[in-house]
């Protein structure tokens, strides 16, 4: 079940109430603060157009509450580039690709009548990652070409640009619209006792190991040096243990562990930017952001298919005990027989735990005992 059962508006309408022009308001600014400090503290290095945050957000307001924040999308990245000096016409090119990528991403996966989007089956966070590469590229290919006809960039630079565009705009889907998706609409786990030191345990060792691994804490402490792969085990054990939840909240911190890093020229991303420029840091977060959720999204289907299960037999059980009936099943070829609890007290045999061939012949009537008999025999010589 949603911790939050709003349904995303299919209207495009303009806000009528206070609260409303408080949560547009509000998403138009983080949207704005996202794209400040990517601009702002990462720009010099190169940075800005690997990670961005803002597509993952816009995606997932728009998949939350639908259409009508389209005006929070508009308003903060109208704002955001027209802070960035740039001609009319990129401004207006670059909002509109940025506002048409969350509403093509949110209609590729809303559509056939979707009454909202979430994780519950693998095939979910799939269609996420297909749809949201393409809602990018044609983001990228709108907001380039806007630069390129304002003159900021030349044809011989187009691809280029754009394959940089997408790169950080895809990475922002994956990382940013997965989280606050998970935040939103899962209730959080009750953990007591053990689990919830087990929780604690497993994202703070986590964590620390983002810290050894990007930041270069403790290395000269360390005989072995820190190497990426080894973050792979430690999100396999968050996915499998802990969940949606807690996976999508490490995976963002040890994104910001690694950009910081490789900000500061430390840890395992320290000459990243002069090498690759950057575009090892991308596949290694892509990669790794879709083991992760790939585990904490199937082990979460697998649970709650075996939830379904046990509210299945159980209502079959109650069903066979208020209407005084039972059932039994017989593997012809092996003899093992089946009984289900209310069945092996209607027949008269109270105390019995395995049933027997012999057991169900002597529950049927005498005078059917050979035809029964004669009738397996029947089948199992076809």
């Amino acid at each position: 079940m949603n911790a939050n059962s709003t349904m995303p508006t299919n209207k495009f309408t303009v806000p009528s109430t206070l609260i409303e022009w408080l949560k547009q308001l509000g998403i138009a600014a983080l949207y704005m603060l996202f794209g400040y400090v990517i601009h702002h503290t990462f720009t010099s290095n190169g940075i800005v157009g690997v990670i961005w945050p803002g597509s993952g957000l816009a995606l997932a307001a728009i998949l939350i509450g639908g259409k009508r924040y389209l005006w929070s999308i508009f308003c903060g990245s109208l704002l955001l580039n027209a802070l960035s000096n740039n001609s009319f016409w990129a401004v207006f090119g670059m909002t509109l690709a940025n506002v048409l990528e969350a509403l093509l991403g949110s209609w590729l996966l809303m559509r056939n009548n979707r009454s909202a989007f979430s994780f519950r089956m693998l095939s979910d966070y799939l269609q996420l990652i297909a749809f949201g590469a393409v809602a990018t590229i044609t983001s990228a290919a709108i907001g380039v070409f806007s630069l390129l006809l304002a003159g900021t960039i030349t044809s011989a630079e187009y691809f280029g640009s754009a394959l940089i565009w997408w790169m950080g705009d895809m990475l922002g889907v994956v990382l940013v619209t997965p989280f606050i998706l998970a935040w939103w609409q899962t209730k959080p786990e009750r953990f007591k006792g053990k689990q919830l030191i087990e929780e604690v345990l497993l994202v703070g060792i986590t964590v620390i190991a983002g810290q050894v691994i990007f930041l270069g804490w403790l290395n000269d402490s360390l005989i072995i040096g820190p190497k990426g792969f080894m973050m792979f085990l430690f999100i396999a054990w968050v996915a499998i243990r802990l969940g949606i939840r807690p996976t999508t909240f490490v995976l963002n911190i040890i994104a910001i562990q690694a950009l910081s890093g490789a900000y500061l020229n430390v840890g395992y991303f320290a000459n990243e930017i002069a090498i690759t420029g950057f575009y090892n840091y991308w596949i290694y977060m892509l990669i790794l952001s879709g083991v992760g959720m790939v585990l904490a999204v199937y082990v979460n289907e697998i649970k709650q298919k075996e939830l379904s299960l046990r509210a299945s037999e159980t209502h079959l059980r109650l069903s066979q005990l208020n209407g005084g009936i039972g059932t039994w099943e017989a593997d012809l070829i092996t003899n093992k027989q089946k009984w289900s609890e209310n069945c092996v007290s209607l027949l008269g045999f109270p105390n019995l735990s395995e049933p027997r061939w012999e057991d169900f012949l002597a529950a049927v009537h005498p005078e059917d005992r050979q035809k029964v008999i004669d009738a397996i025999q029947s089948h199992n010589e076809r």
